[in-house]
C-alpha cells in the first residue's frame, strides 16, 4: 500500500484560478501514476491532493514491496524535476506498508479498491512523514533493506492503536531492480552433479574452444544465483577466463539493451554508475575495440562499431544517422565483434541472469553470437525461470549446449545448509520445522533462517512469514490459469497433503469438475508433487500463502463441502471410525467461520452441532491413540464454539482437556480448567467429582505434591467404589502407584500396582492392564531391577502390541532402552532411540520425545560420541524447559555438560553447572545434581570439586531409593583415590563393586577398582579387576579405559614393559572417539608409564600429553598424582 500527497496545495489551490489548479494537478499526477505504473503497481485512487496506490493486487509480483519504495524514490525525483525553476514550491510525503488486505469491488458503485489494517498504516505513516519524505513500515523495511538505504526513525504512535509501530525514512536504492544482496553468503551444497556438469562443458569450451551455452532453469530461491556465482569463480581460477556479467531488469529501465549493456560496461572498463563523460565512455569503447579487434584507430569501422556500443549504453543519438530498421543489425555488429575480440585474446564467459525477463532482441542477440563465435572459447551460462521454454530456446548449430534443471535441494542437503545457517546447536525440532515450510528451497531455508536468527522477537517459531517469501510465493501462484488457481486453493483447504479424489470432490461441490490438464499444470510448475492418486505440496509456505489469500467465506465452504464429503464417503464404507480427525477438522473450522461472519452461502445452517458431534468422537479417539496434542486441539475448538449456556457439555469438555492437559504435563492449564469444573459442579453430580478428584491427583503427582495427589486419588477411589465404575477406580489406583513411585514409596507404589492390575483384569480393560505392566517395570528400573524390569516390559510389549496401543508401545520401548543403556547394551539402545524418533517424533507427548532425546544423548555420550550427544540433549533440555519437569531437565543438562567437557569446552561446560546451581531453575538438592558434578570433576581430576558435590547426595539417593545409590558410593571412591586417601577409596570402591547388580555396573566398578588396587600397591589384584571389567558385556569406553589403565599402571608397577603396550593401545582407542579428555588422560598414562619404566621416548611422551592437556585448558592434577605414584615399580619407590 503506498499513499502519498502533496504538500503546498491549499497555498496553491488559493492563490490559483480552480480550472488553473485542476489542470496543473493533473498532469502531476498523470506523471506520478505512471511512476507507479511502471514498477507494476496500480493507482488505486486519487483524492484532491492525494494518491493511493496498490502493488500486489489484482496481481501479485514476488518483489512488490521493493517495487511500491523504489515508485515512491521515483516520485520523489518527479516531484523535484516538475518544481525545479517553477514558482510553486509543492513537496510530496509517501507513507508505505505490506501486509494482507482484502481487494475487490465494493457493492456501491463497485470500484476496485482495498480495505484493511494495512491500508490503514499506511495512511498514518503518510501522515506522520515529513514534505518530501518516504516513511514506511516494518515488514516493508523488512523486505526491502538489502536493497534499499533506510534512516530509522521514532516509532509512530498511531491513534487507535496501543503499540506503536516502527518506521523507517528510505533514502536511495542500494541495486538495480531485480538483484537480491545476500544478507550472507551461503555455502554452495547439493549441487554436485550440476557443478560436474558445468566444469565439464567449461573445459570443452574454453579449453577446446568450442562455444557452449548452458542454460539453468529453476523456481525462484531454488539456487541458481548461487550456482552461477561458483561457475563465474571456476571459470576464473580454472581458466583464467574473463567474466562478464549481466543481469536482464523485470522493471524500471527503458534500455532494451540493458544486461548487454552491463557486460559491455565491464568489458570497457566503465563503472556501473556512469560517473564518466560521454567522451570518457567514447574514448574507452574506443580503445577496448581497437586493443582486441586489431583495427587502426582512425577506421571508420572501429567508429562505427563504437557507436553500436554506445547506443546499447542506452545513448539513442548514437546510431542517429541509422534507418532505424538497422538498428537491431548495428548494435548485433557491434557486441559480435568485441565479444570475437576479446575470446581471441582470452577464454570469455557470458553469464546473463534472470534471462526470462529479456527483451526479445536479447535472445536473438544470444543466437547470433553462438552462431559466429565457431572456433572460440566464449561459454555463456544463463539463469531462467521455466516461463523462458515458451519463447526461447538455444539455437542449434556448432556449438555445445545444455539446459540444467535445477530442483530444491533434498534433504541432507537442505539440512547442511540450514545448521550453517543456524549454528551447529540449533535442535532439531526448530531444524525440522524450517525445513517442512522451505521444502527444500534455499532461498526460503536462508529467509526463515533469518528470521529466526535475525529478527528481534522471534526465538525458535517460523509463525510468521516474511514479506520477501509472501511476495514471491503470491507472484507465482497470481500466474496461474484460472482452473489452476482454483485446484490449489482447494489443496491449501485440504492440508499439505491428500487424495486427488478429495480435489475432485470439492470441485464438485461448486459444480465444475475437476480439470485434470490444470491439475498436470501445477505439477509441472512443480507447486505439487503427484504419486499414484496422492498429492503433495513441495513447499508448506505455497499452501500457506494460497489458504491466506482466500477470503472467509470462501474458506468455510470449502471447509464444509470436504468435511460432509469425507462424512459422507465414510458412513459408505462402513468405517465409521476412519477419518474422525480431518471430518472434525474441516467442520469445525466452517463452523468457527460461520460464528464470526454470520450465515455463509453454501454451508448448512446446523454446521455447529455437526462439528462438535464430530469432535467429541475425533478428541476420545486421538487420546486412545496416545495423540494428547491432538485431542487437546480438537477440544480447544469444542469449547470454542459451544454455547456458554451449555453448562453440561462444557463442564465435560473441560474434564477431557484437564486430562490431555495432564498427559502433556501442562500443569497450569489443567489445574485452570479441573478448578472450572469443581466451581461449577451439581450438588449430586458424583461422576463429575470423582473424574475431577482423579485428575488432580495426576497433576498434584506431577508437581512432586506427593500428599496433596495421593489425599485426591484416595478420595476418587472411595467414589468410584461407590459409583460402580472398577475401569475408573482401576485408573486412579494406577495414578496413586505412580504418585508412590515417584514419591520414593516403591513398596506402596507396588501394593497399588497390583491393585489396580487386578481391577483391570477383572473388567477387560486390556489397555489399562498394558499401563500398569509398563509403569511396573518402570518401578524396577527405579530400583535398580534391571532384569525384572525387562521381564515386565516384555509382558507389557505383547499386551500392547495385541490390542493395537502404538503410544503404550512406544513408551514401553523408550524405557526397554534405558534398560538396556543401564544393561551396559548400548547398541541396542541406540537402535531403539533412533527406532522411536523416526517413527514417534510427530506424536504429541513431548515429554516422551524429551525422554527418548535424553536416552540418545547418553547412549551418544557413554560410546565415545559426545559430539553428536550435544543436539539431542540440546532439544531435550528445550522440551523439558517449556514443560517444566526439573528432576529430566537437570539430566538433560547434566549430559550436556558431560558432553561439553569431553569435547574439551570446559568453561561452557563449568558455566552450565553454575546454571544448575543458582537463578530461576535451581537444581541444588535433586537427586542427580551431585553425581553430575562429581562426574564433570572426576573427568577433569579436581577432587574438591567432586567431593563438594557429593556431600549430600548419597544420603538423598538412599533416602530415594535410586540407581544412584551404588553408581555414588563409586563416585565417593574415585573422589577419595584423586584426594590421595587410597586405603578409604578402596574400601569404598570394593563395597559398590560388591553391590553391582548388572553388567554395566560391574564394568564401571572393577574398572575404577583396578585402578585403585594400583595406586594401592596390590598390581595382582589390579590386573584381576582389570580382567573382570573388561569380561564385563556392558561397559562403557570410558569402563574400558578405566581397566585398561588400571593394567597399564599394575604391569608398569612390576616394571613390566607390557605396560607401554597396554598404554599404546589406551591412546589408540580414546583417539577413536571424540572425547579430548579421555585422549588426554590416554596420554596422560602413557607418559606416566613411560617415565616409570624411563624408556627412551619418555620425554617424547610426556610432551605430548602436555601438549594435549594445554590445548585442553585443564591439568587433571588428581590423576597426574594417581598415575605418577601407580605406575612407579616397587625397587624405585622412596624407602622413606
Amino acid at each position: 500500500m503506498l499513499f502519498a500527497d502533496i504538500v503546498g496545495f491549499t497555498g496553491l489551490s488559493e492563490a490559483r484560478d480552480p480550472e488553473q489548479v485542476k489542470n496543473l494537478v493533473n498532469s502531476w499526477f498523470a506523471r506520478l501514476a505512471s511512476d507507479v505504473t511502471s514498477h507494476g503497481g496500480r493507482v488505486d485512487k486519487t483524492i484532491g491532493d492525494a494518491l493511493m496506490a496498490l502493488f500486489g493486487a489484482p496481481v501479485a509480483h514476488e518483489d512488490d514491496a521493493e517495487r511500491a519504495v523504489r515508485s515512491a524514490l521515483a516520485m520523489q525525483r518527479t516531484v523535484a524535476e516538475l518544481t525545479h525553476g517553477a514558482a510553486v514550491a509543492l513537496q510530496l510525503r509517501v507513507g508505505i506498508n505490506t501486509g494482507e488486505v482484502l481487494v475487490g469491488g465494493m457493492s456501491a458503485g463497485g470500484d476496485f479498491t482495498a480495505m484493511g489494517d494495512a491500508v490503514n498504516v499506511a495512511s498514518r505513516l503518510q501522515t506522520s512523514a515529513e514534505p518530501g519524505a518516504i516513511v514506511v513500515g516494518p515488514s516493508t523495511h523488512y523486505a526491502t533493506n538489502s536493497v534499499i538505504a533506510y534512516e530509522e526513525l521514532d516509532a509512530l504512535q498511531a491513534r487507535g492503536r496501543e503499540e506503536k509501530i516502527s518506521c523507517w525514512r528510505a533514502i536511495a536504492s542500494l541495486a538495480m531492480p531485480g538483484r537480491r544482496l545476500s544478507r550472507r553468503r551461503s555455502p554452495l551444497v547439493g549441487r554436485d552433479n550440476e557443478v560436474v556438469l558445468l566444469r565439464s562443458m567449461m573445459a570443452t569450451s574454453l579449453a577446446r574452444s568450442r562455444p557452449s551455452v548452458a542454460v539453468m532453469f529453476g523456481e525462484p530461491g531454488v539456487g541458481k544465483t548461487r550456482l552461477a556465482e561458483e561457475a563465474c569463480e571456476m571459470a576464473r581460477t580454472e581458466h583464467n577466463a574473463l567474466v562478464l556479467e549481466g543481469r536482464c531488469l523485470p522493471y524500471g529501465e527503458a534500455n532494451v539493451w540493458w544486461p548487454v549493456a552491463e557486460t559491455v560496461r565491464q568489458a570497457c572498463g566503465l563503472t556501473a554508475e556512469c560517473d564518466q563523460t560521454d567522451a570518457e565512455v567514447h574514448a574507452r569503447i574506443h580503445a577496448r575495440l581497437a586493443e582486441v579487434t586489431g583495427l587502426d584507430t582512425d577506421d571508420s569501422e572501429l567508429d562505427r562499431l563504437v557507436a553500436g556500443l554506445v547506443y546499447v549504453l542506452g545513448d539513442p543519438n548514437a546510431l542517429s544517422d541509422v534507418d532505424p530498421a538497422r538498428v537491431p543489425a548495428e548494435i548485433r555488429r557491434a557486441v559480435e565483434a568485441l565479444v570475437q575480440g576479446l575470446a581471441r585474446h582470452q577464454p570469455l564467459m557470458i553469464a546473463l541472469a534472470e534471462l526470462h525477463w529479456a527483451d526479445q532482441v536479447v535472445l536473438t542477440l544470444i543466437d547470433d553470437l553462438l552462431e559466429r563465435a565457431v572456433g572460440l572459447p566464449v561459454f555463456l551460462l544463463a539463469t531462467a525461470r521455466m516461463d523462458l521454454e515458451k519463447r526461447w530456446a538455444p539455437p542449434s548449430g556448432k556449438h555445445n549446449a545444455v539446459a540444467i534443471h535445477l530442483d530444491p535441494l533434498d534433504e541432507d542437503a537442505a539440512a547442511q545448509l540450514l545448521r550453517g545457517l543456524l549454528g551447529q546447536d540449533a535442535s532439531v525440532e526448530m531444524m525440522r520445522l524450517v525445513m517442512e515450510r522451505a521444502g527444500g528451497n534455499p532461498l526460503f531455508l536462508e529467509e526463515l533462517a533469518g528470521l529466526l536468527t535475525e529478527v528481534p522477537g522471534h526465538g525458535t517459531t517460523v509463525n510468521d512469514l516474511p514479506a520477501t517469501l509472501r511476495g514471491l510465493v503470491a507472484a507465482r501462484i497470481d500466474g496461474l490459469e484460472a482452473a489452476a488457481r482454483s485446484i490449489l486453493d482447494d489443496a491449501a483447504v485440504v492440508g499439505k497433503d491428500g487424495r486427488v479424489d478429495a480435489l475432485a470432490a470439492l470441485a464438485n461441490a461448486r459444480g465444475a469438475g475437476l480439470n485434470e490438464e490444470a491439475l498436470d499444470e501445477l505439477i509441472v510448475r512443480e507447486l505439487l508433487e503427484e504419486d499414484a492418486g496422492s498429492w503433495s505440496f513441495r513447499s508448506e509456505l505455497v499452501r500457506e500463502v494460497a489458504y491466506d489469500t482466500l477470503t472467509k467465506a470462501e474458506r468455510a465452504r470449502r471447509h464444509a463441502a470436504l468435511g460432509l464429503w469425507l462424512s459422507e464417503r465414510r458412513k459408505s464404507a462402513g468405517r465409521e471410525d476412519d477419518e474422525l480427525e480431518p471430518i472434525a477438522h474441516h467442520l469445525s473450522i466452517a463452523a468457527s467461520l460461520q460464528q464470526s461472519l454470520g450465515d455463509i452461502d453454501g454451508v448448512p445452517n446446523d454446521i455447529c452441532p455437526r462439528a462438535l458431534r464430530a469432535i467429541e468422537r475425533a478428541a476420545f479417539a486421538a487420546k486412545e491413540r496416545g495423540l494428547h496434542s491432538g485431542s487437546l486441539m480438537l477440544l480447544d475448538r469444542a469449547l470454542e464454539l459451544l454455547d456458554p449456556s451449555d453448562r453440561a457439555n462444557r463442564r465435560r469438555t473441560l474434564l477431557a482437556r484437564a486430562s490431555s492437559y495432564a498427559n502433556l504435563r501442562m500443569v497450569d492449564a489443567g489445574t485452570a480448567d479441573i478448578e472450572a469444573v469443581a466451581a461449577d459442579l451439581e450438588p449430586d453430580d458424583r461422576n463429575t467429582l470423582a473424574h475431577v478428584e482423579t485428575i488432580r491427583g495426576e497433576l498434584r503427582c506431577l508437581t512432586g505434591d506427593t500428599d496433596g495427589s495421593i489425599s485426591a486419588l484416595e478420595h476418587a477411589i472411595e467414589l468410584w467404589r461407590e459409583i460402580g465404575d472398577a475401569a475408573q477406580e482401576g485408573v486412579a489406583l494406577r495414578l496413586a502407584g505412580m504418585t508412590h513411585m515417584f514419591g520414593g514409596n516403591n513398596d506402596k507404589a507396588d501394593d497399588y500396582f497390583t491393585q489396580a492390575l487386578a481391577t483391570f483384569r477383572d473388567v477387560g480393560d486390556r489397555q489399562g492392564e498394558a499401563w500398569v505392566l509398563q509403569n511396573r517395570a518402570w518401578l524396577s528400573f527405579n530400583q535398580g531391577l534391571l532384569d525384572e524390569a525387562d521381564e515386565r516390559l516384555a509382558e507389557a510389549d505383547k499386551t500392547f502390541a495385541e490390542i493395537g496401543d502404538f503410544g503404550g508401545l512406544g513408551f514401553v520401548r523408550g524405557l526397554l532402552g534405558f534398560v538396556r543403556m543401564f544393561q551396559g547394551r548400548f547398541e541396542e539402545a541406540g537402535e531403539l532411540a533412533e527406532y522411536i524418533l523416526a517413527n514417534e517424533r510427530d506424536r504429541s507427548d513431548k515429554w516422551a520425545l524429551g525422554m527418548i532425546l535424553l536416552l540418545l544423548s547418553s547412549v551418544k555420550l557413554f560410546t565415545g560420541k559426545p559430539d553428536e550427544a550435544l543436539a539431542p540433549a540440546t532439544e531435550a533440555i528445550e522440551l523439558f524447559t517449556v514443560i517444566g519437569d526439573p528432576d529430566r531437565l537437570l539430566q538433560a543438562k547434566g549430559t550436556k555438560a558431560r558432553s561439553l567437557v569431553s569435547l574439551g569446552r570446559i568453561e561452557e561446560a563449568r558455566d552450565l553447572l553454575r546454571d544448575l546451581s543458582s537463578g530461576d531453575e535451581k537444581h541444588e538438592g535433586l537427586v542427580g545434581y551431585g553425581v553430575i558434578s562429581a562426574s564433570v570433576a572426576i573427568q577433569l581430576g579436581d577432587a574438591e570439586m567432586a567431593r563438594s558435590a557429593l556431600n549430600s547426595e548419597l544420603a538423598t539417593a538412599r533416602m530415594m531409593g535410586t540407581v544412584a545409590d551404588h553408581e555414588l558410593e563409586l563416585l565417593g571412591g574415585i573422589t577419595e583415590m584423586l584426594a590421595g586417601n587410597v586405603s578409604e577409596a578402596r574400601t569404598m570402591i570394593e563395597r559398590s563393586a560388591s553391590t553391582a547388580s548388572n553388567e554395566g555396573q560391574v564394568a564401571y566398578s572393577y574398572g575404577a577398582l583396578a585402578i585403585a588396587y594400583a595406586a594401592d600397591r596390590e598390581p595382582k589384584l589390579a590386573l584381576d579387576a582389570a580382567d573382570r571389567s573388561m569380561a564385563a558385556k556392558g561397559g562403557t569406553y570410558l569402563d574400558r579405559q578405566l581397566a585398561k589403565t588400571g593394567q597399564a599402571l599394575a604391569f608398569a608397577q612390576q616394571d613390566d614393559r607390557r605396560a607401554l603396550t597396554v598404554a599404546d593401545e589406551l591412546v589408540k582407542r580414546a583417539d577413536e572417539s571424540t572425547d579430548s579428555v579421555a585422549q588426554a588422560t590416554a596420554l596422560l598414562v602413557r607418559a606416566s608409564v613411560a617415565c616409570a619404566l624411563r624408556i627412551d621416548d619418555a620425554t617424547e611422551h610426556a610432551a605430548d600429553a602436555d601438549q594435549a592437556l594445554d590445548e585442553l585448558g585443564a591439568d587433571l592434577p588428581g590423576w597426574r598424582a594417581v598415575f605418577a605414584s601407580a605406575a612407579t615399580p616397587a625397587s624405585r619407590l622412596d624407602p622413606a
